[in-house]
């Protein structure tokens, strides 16, 4: 038995400090609610709870959303029934106006009230609801989720042509030269081509029988012009490697050049040559022979002509022989197109050895030579190539050897057909020729200025002619520029209009139903979208209400066995802290 020390008391006040905390958290529960007061009492359960909580909020603003949504087109839905009503009565009366007994006044009096509704929708066209526009035509997005996914609804077009043409009056044209009306999609060339027995296009008669299509001609297969016989565009220079684009099976080997590079070390789609050996062979086969169309073009930037007279930028056939191949050149730095043959060699004015990059274009028409430099024709003259098929190189050439160049080279390109100035200037800018002479494909009401039916036109036999000063509905100001805009607004004031405003109006009507349709539909699938962000929200509120919400049933039970605890645990400390007085008492003994 010891002073001093009351091990007991200890214990005893331990357990009565754990069942007070304990009694403490019951009250904190009992009296907020919360299973989790503290993040300690159930960490992984706060982080979860704290999730849900989040999507929960989520899910709320999307009901909002769609809440917003949903009066969104039950307002749109309320204009629509307004303008539905105007144009039944506009209908009504464009059916009592056409009554052939109804005087001209009785009319008048009609197009009174008529054109009143036509104002009452033309200003409903651009009503708005919170500054966002009601029936522009657009699409509205609809959150659908607490991820953010939404869905579409379109809005109804009010600008449409088939209110417009009931409120503004139907669009019409008077032509001023014969049209053609055709029947299938295709396409309107805007140039004077011409297609030969191969059905390849060209912009210049490639003789040989070639069919001719006139500017404004129908065709029913898009005429493509961008079709090299030869492109090296050297994009993939940074593997080494020279592909023909074209895919004609001409790809290079490179022999010593390098890819150039921006400055800092990244290749930038060309080849540096040294002027000592550089070079880059290809095969070839399927080029132009004899004195055939062509055009050859190229890039090139020349640092200065050290090293020889000569330098070579692309040549092919059989080089070394007279007036059998065919290259560019640049002697002394000015170009020289050249199938070696003392007649056949001639040099253009203007040094290119300047350092900076340039862009040469030599075509061949009918025995017609024309040059390109930078995009402008600088020379033209008669010139007879006997190309014959041997190999191709650019950068160097063995016969005469020592023609190699010091610069680099990109976008070489040989077509087996004359490019015009245009189409020159469009690769030159594009590294492709732009297919730019053509509309899209247009409309089975298209209209068309050159006879679809006629002999070597014939691409459409179904078209149908419609003959100078005619009054049409289909805009042909492309194909007739000339043509007379004659819209007059619809109106009453006589029988055959009131017959013209009333298929018009019954048109609008039904367009109108079915645009009330269209939201009816968007607002069912917003309710059912609702429903089920509700149902979401409910099951996720349950599932966070049983990690957070405290059980009371539960938590009272537990309340009053740690009160019990706390009253017996105070009771047995105030016995623990009275152990010592039995050794009091045997002090006392000691005394006696």
């Amino acid at each position: 038995m010891v002073i001093n020390t009351n091990s007991a008391a200890q214990r005893a006040a331990n357990n009565l400090n754990d069942s007070q905390e304990a009694l403490g958290k019951s009250l904190s529960r009992l009296s907020s609610g919360q299973r989790i007061v503290n993040p300690s009492d159930d960490a992984a359960g706060l982080a979860v709870s704290s999730r849900l909580a989040s999507q929960i909020s989520l899910l709320q603003a999307a009901r909002d959303n769609v809440a917003n949504a949903t009066s969104f087109t039950q307002t749109q839905d309320g204009y629509l029934k307004s303008v539905d009503a105007a144009l039944m009565r506009m209908g009504e009366l464009a059916m009592l106006a056409k009554d052939p007994t109804k005087s001209p006044s009785d009319r008048s009096l009609y197009d009174a009230e008529f054109q009143q509704l036509k104002s009452f929708i033309r200003e409903t066209v651009s009503r708005e609801q919170n500054g966002t526009a009601l029936f522009d035509g657009g699409q509205w997005a609809v959150t659908q989720d607490a991820d953010g996914n939404t869905f579409n609804i379109t809005k109804p077009d009010l600008s449409a042509a088939v209110y417009t043409d009931a409120i503004e009056g139907q669009s019409t044209w008077k032509t001023t030269i014969d049209l053609w009306k055709v029947t299938q999609d295709g396409f309107v060339i805007n140039v004077d081509m011409w297609k030969d027995s191969g059905g390849k296009w060209h912009m210049l008669d490639p003789g040989g029988g070639a069919t001719k299509f006139d500017k404004g001609s129908f065709v029913k297969t898009e005429p493509i012009l961008d079709n090299p016989l030869l492109n090296f565009r050297f994009n993939d220079s940074f593997n080494n490697t020279a592909v023909d684009a074209t895919g004609n099976g001409h790809d290079g080997t490179v022999i010593g050049p390098n890819p150039t590079t921006d400055g800092s070390g990244t290749p930038n789609s060309a080849y540096y040559f040294d002027g000592a050996g550089d070079k880059i062979t290809f095969a070839d086969t399927g080029l132009p022979t004899g004195n055939a169309d062509r055009t050859m073009a190229a890039y090139f930037r020349l640092d200065n002509t050290v090293g020889s007279t000569d330098k070579t930028i692309i040549r092919y056939g059989n080089i070394g022989s007279g007036n059998q191949s065919m290259g560019l050149v640049l002697r002394n730095g000015e170009l020289m197109p050249t199938a070696w043959g003392a007649s056949n060699e001639y040099v253009i004015p203007g040094n290119l050895a300047d350092g900076n990059w340039h862009h040469v274009a030599w075509s061949l028409h009918s025995g017609t030579a024309k040059s390109y430099i930078d995009g402008t024709l600088v020379d033209t003259r008669s010139f007879s190539p006997n190309t014959v098929l041997g190999s191709g190189i650019i950068g160097y050439n063995s016969n005469p050897a020592g023609e190699d160049w010091l610069g680099s080279i990109d976008d070489i390109n040989i077509f087996d057909r004359a490019l015009t100035a245009t189409e020159i200037n469009s690769m030159m800018n594009d590294d492709f020729i732009d297919n730019s002479f053509f509309n899209d494909a247009i409309a089975t009401d298209g209209l068309v200025s050159v006879n679809p039916t006629a002999s070597g036109n014939n691409e459409d036999p179904g078209a149908t002619k419609i003959p100078s000063n005619s009054v049409v509905t289909d805009d042909p100001t492309s194909a007739d520029p000339g043509a007379t805009p004659l819209t007059i607004g619809t109106h009453l004031k006589d029988l055959a209009s009131a017959g013209t405003a009333m298929g018009l109006v019954q048109t609008a009507a039904q367009q109108a139903a079915l645009d009330r349709a269209g939201l009816g539909a968007s607002q069912a699938r917003m309710e059912s979208v609702d429903a089920q962000l509700t149902e979401t929200k409910h099951n996720l509120t349950l599932a966070r209400s049983r990690i957070t919400d405290v059980d009371v049933a539960v938590e009272a039970t537990e309340f009053a066995r740690r009160q019990i605890l706390v009253q017996s645990g105070t009771q047995m400390l105030t016995e623990a802290n009275s152990l010592p007085q039995m050794a009091l008492q045997l002090l006392r003994g000691l005394k006696g």
